[in-house]
């Protein structure tokens, strides 16, 4: 999702501004439901929600900001914004962090096609209606989040995770 060179330079720039620690989290979640009722499939929805969430330390003060944009350019004013919010002197050190491009994955949900799902829900109906003589009607709801996260910060720590 975001750049591990963008990531690098933002808490570069976040230590440079004098920060004590900063942490960056990238997030992108996907949502999609069915509701299946008499039978057939009444209503499917799906949605993605993203965005970036950056916090700086400076002493024991906290400062954070997010926003949905994973543009260089404005996730370095979002830095900047929140950097300006507690002066600081700036480091007089050289501060370099650098990622390693392989982040290994804490685990992985694999996607499964719409089709499977329908036929998923089809076979619990007829297994439920076929239970009972009596049972005539059979509500079901299928929800899937797939949740995709990503976290940097400046002590080293590269992350991904697929939830």
């Amino acid at each position: 999702m975001l750049d591990h060179s963008i990531a690098e330079s933002l808490i570069n720039e976040s230590m440079l501004l004098g920060a004590d620690f900063c942490d960056i989290f990238i997030e992108k979640t996907q949502v999609e439901s069915l509701s299946f009722y008499s039978q057939s499939i009444q209503d499917i929805k799906s949605g993605i929600d993203s965005g970036v969430g950056i916090r700086l330390i400076f002493g024991k003060q906290a400062i954070y900001g997010h926003t949905n944009s994973l543009e260089q350019s404005k996730l370095l004013d979002l830095l900047r914004t929140l950097a300006a919010r507690y002066k600081r002197d700036v480091l007089e050190q050289d501060f370099t962090i650098s990622f390693p491009h392989n982040i290994e994955n804490i685990h992985e949900v694999e996607n499964k096609v719409l089709k499977d799902r329908i036929n998923f829900l089809k076979c619990i109906d007829q297994k439920a209606r076929t239970n009972h003589e009596k049972i005539n009607q059979v509500n079901l709801s299928l929800l899937l989040r797939h949740q995709h996260v990503e976290i940097y910060n400046s002590e080293g720590l590269p992350i991904v995770d697929y939830r």
